[in-house]
């Protein structure tokens, strides 16, 4: 199920210290506890063969919803991402 942001704001880590949540098109929302409350950092993750590939886009609410999957279609449509240039 695609996200939301209501449901990207309201999203916990379950007693957990990290948790991932798949979006679409490659697009996960990584949750991190720390003692400043709950960090969520936008990644896209993509399989290479036998190696995972994972690019960080940014922490959200810098980066919105919107702008996260921007640019993780961007990243799905590169065949190589040795380099990756995203800003």
């Amino acid at each position: 199920m695609p996200l939301t942001d209501t449901r990207v704001q309201t999203l916990t880590t379950r007693n957990r210290d990290e948790r991932l949540i798949a979006d679409t098109n490659g697009l996960y929302l990584r949750l991190r506890k720390g003692k400043g409350g709950i960090t969520r950092t936008w990644q896209f993750r993509r399989r290479q063969g036998e190696s995972l590939s994972i690019v960080t886009i940014g922490t959200y609410p810098k980066v919105s919803l919107k702008e996260a999957r921007l640019r993780a279609a961007e990243l799905a449509a590169r065949r190589d991402l040795s380099c990756p240039t995203v800003t």
